[in-house]
């Protein structure tokens, strides 16, 4: 009897314990979460009628999600408070494509063409900082990713066929010069990548031979030495009925990717989600391939 009081007691302790819980997390905004069959998010709140709404990303204590829409050409913010979601209303910096730091205290966007900015303060968040002269050249950098430890993936050069993506290491409190990440991934144009928080795998965008609409999202992993592998494709599931597929990120938990589907004319942008179990498959045919 002892034995299955102590049982329960733990099972108790567990079900209270944050990230034991069973229910859904708060950002979901009431959906049912989706399969691998890639669905819209938030339609109505954030994929609505008449915009391009893409880049959505969700604050590592998942209680803050920024996305980004053309043509306004800066992001909106939804904010957990007192048990709701608050807005969407715009941001209070102007620009898009945003990334959270690990620990939620900055928020990096762009915007002309440059990247910056914003820290936590006591008071709010602070004014934008631009990032300085080894990141912010005269090309145009954008889609800005931090890793766990700091460092910053970032694309140079807008143009789908020629852009590639950068990385920055963060070392003492600064930025060292950025390197580019060279062949295969930036092999045919490589932008929006978004890198897991521990570096293990990069999604962008390509519209590299082998692609199911004028831009997919492609996948690598990073190979034992340090390398990347050559990157894979999404899988027509994600890469089709649309133009082109853009702007991958990943949720807090690593279960779901968000990513927008584009039609070219008229202009308009749903943010999709879909299951993450097909990163497992690729990684599993990478390691496969390597043997």
């Amino acid at each position: 009897m002892e034995k299955i009081l102590s049982l329960l007691l733990i099972l108790q302790l567990i079900f209270r314990i944050p990230g034991f819980s069973q229910e859904k997390p708060s950002w979901y905004l009431g959906q049912e979460p989706p399969g691998d069959t890639p669905e819209i998010f938030a339609p109505g709140m954030v994929s609505i009628e008449d915009k391009n709404t893409h880049a959505l990303v969700i604050s590592p204590d998942g209680m803050t999600m920024l996305f980004s829409r053309y043509p306004d050409r800066t992001s909106y913010i939804l904010n957990f408070e007192n048990g709701e979601w608050t807005g969407p209303k715009e941001a209070f910096f102007f620009g898009k494509e945003c990334s959270f730091s690990s620990d939620g205290n900055k928020i990096f966007y762009y915007t002309e063409g440059d990247i910056f900015y914003v820290e936590k303060t006591q008071e709010g968040w602070s004014e934008p900082v631009r990032m300085g002269p080894s990141i912010n050249t005269s090309q145009v950098e954008f889609y800005p990713c931090i890793t766990a430890d700091g460092s910053l993936y970032f694309c140079r050069d807008g143009n789908w066929k020629t852009g590639r993506i950068m990385v920055a290491r963060f070392n003492n409190g600064v930025y060292e010069e950025p390197v580019d990440l060279g062949l295969p991934v930036n092999n045919g144009g490589a932008i929006h990548a978004w890198i897991s928080p521990d570096e293990s795998y990069l999604l962008f965008n390509s519209p590299r031979e082998g692609s199911h609409t004028q831009n997919d999202i492609w996948v690598s992993f990073r190979n034992p030495d340090g390398s990347w592998s050559e990157p894979m494709n999404a899988g027509e599931k994600i890469n089709s009925g649309a133009d082109a597929i853009l702007c991958p990120t990943v949720s807090p938990d690593g279960q779901y990717l968000f990513f927008t589907k584009l039609n070219f004319k008229p202009p308009k942008g749903y943010v999709y989600w879909v299951q993450t179990d097909f990163l497992e498959g690729l990684r599993k045919s990478v390691t496969s391939n390597s043997k």
